[in-house]
């Protein structure tokens, strides 16, 4: 009688051992998978803020080129074209867009020197 007690305490001790190590491997396994998203989600952020801020840099570097071509003409008034009008106003609104997704994506604290 104390054979078959003491198998059957055997059986249950050595099921839950095995379901407790399932469960801690089932754990482990779980936040080592949210620790990886995490980590690829920052890089995305990452590569998508600098993405912006590139594209920012780029469109201020056309304005200057653009304020260049105005003031390089032969009179402050004959650099005003309706094509250097057009290519003033795509560029505003383009540098818009732009200074509103820094402060979507990075945050106020950059807008405000963007």
């Amino acid at each position: 009688m104390n054979q078959v007690w003491a198998s059957s305490i055997g059986v249950v001790l050595g099921g839950r051992i095995s379901y407790l190590a399932q469960l801690t491997t089932t754990r482990q396994a779980a936040r080592t998978e949210d620790k990886r998203q995490a980590v690829q989600l920052a890089e995305a952020r990452r590569a998508e803020r600098l993405q912006v801020l590139q594209e920012f840099i780029q469109l201020t570097q056309q304005g200057t080129r653009l304020a260049e071509e105005r003031y390089e003409a032969p009179e402050w008034s004959s650099g005003r074209t309706p094509e250097w009008l057009a290519a003033e106003r795509a560029l505003i609104e383009s540098l818009w867009v732009c200074e509103r997704m820094i402060l979507v994506l990075i945050g106020p604290q950059l807008y405000q020197l963007a």
